[in-house]
């Protein structure tokens, strides 16, 4: 099954390149082309959860109850919602299966985004970062450094020139 998954694409998580902007363009534009879409939403509250690890060992208190109501993106009502306070995804296991193939975007790609990835590569999970609709938030380092990284651990899996590598693969759904 061809999935997406839109990583903590928030409005808390803008950038000051355009990059979140590319990414909302994306998604909007390509979202009817899978079979199934997931968005995660960071928030440090998740089910009355409220001591952290980002505010005890970070400092940060920054996206402290997030929901739905923080996505920039008019989302299809088959979207799956995962709320998550963590780097990675809790039970990950129940939204992705062995033969399915998903393509993943959003933030941060030197955190929650490689996270994610690292859990699926441990599943044996097909998946894509599409390198040119993921982005840091961070100032401590460049997204060309990161991917030096994702390309180190993950081979393959990295598709930079997104859009033109994309082109051969996603049809859209009213032509098949």
């Amino acid at each position: 099954m061809k999935k997406l998954l839109i990583i903590d694409v928030q409005k808390q998580f803008k950038d000051s390149e355009g990059l979140y902007e590319k990414c909302l363009s994306f998604i909007t534009e390509n979202i009817n082309n899978y079979d199934m879409v997931y968005a995660t939403i960071f928030s440090q509250t998740v089910n009355g959860e409220t001591n952290s690890n980002y505010h005890k060992k970070l400092k940060w208190d920054g996206c402290i109850s997030c929901t739905e109501a923080d996505l920039e993106v008019i989302l299809p009502k088959n979207i799956n919602i995962i709320l998550k306070n963590g780097y990675g995804i809790k039970n990950i296991d129940q939204f992705f299966k062995k033969d399915d193939e998903v393509d993943i975007v959003g933030c941060d790609i030197d955190a929650c985004v490689m996270a994610v990835c690292f859990q699926l590569w441990d599943m044996d999970i097909n998946f894509k970062i599409l390198t040119d609709y993921v982005y840091t938030t961070s100032s401590d380092f460049t997204k060309n450094d990161v991917i030096k990284i994702l390309k180190r651990n993950f081979g393959t899996c990295v598709i930079e020139d997104s859009m033109r590598a994309l082109k051969n693969t996603l049809i859209p759904k009213d032509f098949t």
